[in-house]
């Protein structure tokens, strides 16, 4: 009887241990740190199966940044090198990683530069098996970018050229070099007493400042301006520093629901 017990008893742990044997697979994004504009940020993609079984068909997708101007078919910087298990499809980083064993750890590393925008970029990573997943919580991660702009020396009295591109709902005016069509540039004149004039349209006129709004100090890294004729303001632009010579930014155009892209360049 106390033999027929004991077999019992291991038979029911046995197959309670068989039950609760599953992978876990788990993503997460190391801190790349700040990183200025256009300069290529490093990523490393931590893939691990934390579960107590193998897990099988183990897949990485990393979503990139993309434009706000198109169908989102387009990454939003500059994709640079990354591992070979990866392939790029739209705006997407798909790793096959195959199977893990329970313990294993596999980083995916790709390099992104990214640039000037008007809000956050980032990247989301989503792995997945074909395996049975204990826990979906862990299989989503996030990091956005730490972007750093650039001062720049504007000199009173000097010219800059300004790039200027519009279109519907325009995130950054990166999105304006690939293939614009209304691509133009103009000439402004800053006046040492703040004020501004157009080259070539006197009947224009305007301000600029480097004192972002809320703020008492002037910021090399920031510009705005307004510029306007006898009909009041018509444009207003803001931007930061995306290198030591050029701003970028939006700006809003009286009269226009497409947004304006500008690049200033000293």
């Amino acid at each position: 009887m106390f033999v027929r017990a004991t077999i019992l008893g291991l038979a029911t742990f046995l197959a309670a241990t068989t039950a609760q044997a599953a992978s876990d697979v788990r993503v997460g994004i190391a801190n790349p740190g700040p990183a200025y504009v256009y300069d290529d940020i490093h990523y490393a993609v931590a893939v691990s199966n934390v579960g107590n079984s193998r897990a099988m068909g183990v897949e990485l997708t990393v979503q990139l940044p993309k434009y706000d101007a198109d169908t989102g078919s387009r990454i939003l910087g500059d994709l640079g090198d990354f591992d070979s298990r990866c392939r790029v499809r739209g705006t997407q980083l798909r790793c096959r990683l195959g199977q893990m064993s329970a313990g294993q750890v596999s980083t995916i590393a790709f390099d992104l530069a990214l640039p000037q925008v008007d809000g956050t970029l980032g990247v989301t990573a989503t792995v997945a098996s074909t395996s049975a997943d204990t826990v979906l919580t862990n299989n989503v991660a996030t990091r956005p970018a730490v972007l750093l702009d650039y001062a720049v020396d504007l000199e009173d009295g000097g010219l800059v050229t300004v790039d200027q591109c519009m279109d519907d709902d325009l995130g950054a005016f990166f999105e304006c070099v690939d293939g614009s069509e209304s691509l133009a540039a103009f000439e402004i004149g800053f006046l040492d007493t703040g004020k501004l004039s157009l080259e070539g349209r006197p009947d224009y006129h305007g301000l600029w400042t480097q004192v972002p709004a809320g703020k008492t100090e002037s910021d090399p890294h920031y510009l705005s301006f307004e510029i306007g004729n006898d009909d009041g303001v018509q444009i207003m632009f803001e931007g930061y520093g995306a290198s030591d010579s050029c701003f970028e930014g939006l700006a809003s155009v009286r009269g226009s629901d497409a947004v304006a892209a500008y690049r200033v360049c000293v």
